[in-house]
């Protein structure tokens, strides 16, 4: 009932395991999961983080066994550092995940791939054998969403259960890739994008809406009748909030578009996008979050002790965004992954090799002063762009 009530809706890691499928999967496996799934016959998450890895996914420790007899993988968490910890749905609802294991063929390893694994009965919803599952306990906030801890012991999967569209195990242990093995982690990314719209950018606009309407209907005193919105260090709190979020609100159409656009690439095989792409998404996903953590928490301040209560939705709204700078990616980490995709294309502009379009003004130094003549040209959004180029590329 919680969970119904509770004004986010319920099954989020199934979306993500849905798309994970439609990305990851062949044509086959999308034809026998997604129907399942959309008719929740079926609740599935995504097990990606372990309790002693989580930004570093190259280091997850789960493994999949490839055994050639039995046309099987054999899924286990060697170590307690190992096991699954925080995926949503996870801790009572879902049957089925997408996990996430080294992959073993022949003793030798190939990386971290995608693997659907049941974990529940469908009959009686008790967990599968050599599976142990549940809730990891209470949180800062997301009550409602049972985020829980997988341990697998010698589970069994048949080989058509790896998603296999850009990489795949063939029955005599062969193991066949198609473009770079990063494409494994191109639903991080996807989620990473649409965690700016759900998770960052609206809560920003809640609390903008909630903060502005409290300020037009609340009065300061008779001695100086009038909204408190009229105060101009009211307005200096607000509104930069609120031009945020437009700008934010444009920003996710751009990083959309350019999602949707690799993603028909890499249906073509064509990868070169990739790169570029999860650059965007970390180092946007690290600025907004951060960005739009301090401007709710600005906007509860701004409506005073009001602010602090529940029923104003702005602490939910707080607790609920702040965990954005977290998950999916410690922020710190994203900036960090952008810095070192900028460096190496300006290394590669350097030598006067092509760059991706995004980051072209590093190919085009401009030296020389501030082109503004006047006060009127600093009104030019042109000026400011050819600042902040000249700036970054210093």
């Amino acid at each position: 009932l919680h969970r119904a009530l509770s004004g986010d809706v319920a099954f989020l890691l199934h979306r993500i395991f849905m798309r994970s499928i439609s990305v990851l999967g062949s044509n086959e496996q999308i034809a026998k999961w997604i129907p399942l799934a959309s008719q929740y016959k079926l609740i599935g998450s995504y097990a990606q983080t372990e309790l002693g890895h989580g930004t570093y996914i190259q280091g997850l420790e789960t493994t999949a066994v490839f055994d050639i007899t039995t046309q099987e993988f054999i899924l286990n968490t060697p170590k307690i550092s190992a096991m699954k910890w925080w995926p949503g749905d996870m801790g009572r609802s879902a049957t089925h995940a997408v996990v996430f294991a080294q992959l073993y063929v022949h003793s030798k390893c190939y990386g971290v791939h995608p693997f659907i694994v049941q974990i529940r009965s469908l009959q009686n919803h008790s967990l599968c054998p050599g599976v142990t599952a549940g809730d990891i306990g209470p949180k800062m906030n997301f009550e409602h969403i049972d985020n829980g801890y997988l341990m697998l012991q010698n589970v069994r999967i048949p080989r058509e259960n790896m998603l296999n569209k850009f990489c795949m195990v063939q029955p005599d242990g062969t193991y066949v890739r198609q473009g770079s093995q990063k494409i494994n982690y191109f639903t991080m990314t996807t989620v990473r994008i649409a965690l700016l719209s759900d998770r960052a950018v609206i809560p920003l606009m809640k609390a903008c809406t909630i903060a502005i309407r409290y300020s037009v209907v609340r009065r300061q005193s008779k001695l100086k009748p009038g909204k408190i919105l009229d105060y101009q260090t009211q307005q200096e709190k607000l509104l930069p909030q609120l031009a945020a979020a437009y700008a934010f609100h444009c920003l996710n159409n751009f990083l959309q578009e350019l999602f949707d656009k690799a993603y028909r690439e890499i249906q073509r095989k064509n990868f070169d996008m990739l790169p570029e792409l999860h650059a965007f998404s970390s180092g946007f996903k690290a600025m907004v979050t951060q960005y739009c953590t301090s401007a709710v928490e600005i906007c509860l301040r701004a409506c005073g002790g009001h602010g602090y209560s529940s029923l104003s939705a702005l602490p939910y709204l707080y607790t609920e965004i702040i965990a954005s700078c977290l998950y999916e990616g410690e922020n710190t980490i994203l900036l960090l992954q952008t810095a070192r995709f900028l460096i190496k294309c300006f290394s590669i502009a350097s030598t006067g090799q092509p760059v991706p379009p995004s980051v072209t003004y590093l190919a085009a130094v401009k030296h020389g002063n501030c082109p503004a003549k006047n006060k009127l040209d600093f009104l030019r959004p042109d000026i400011y762009t050819e600042a902040y180029q000249h700036v970054a590329t210093r």
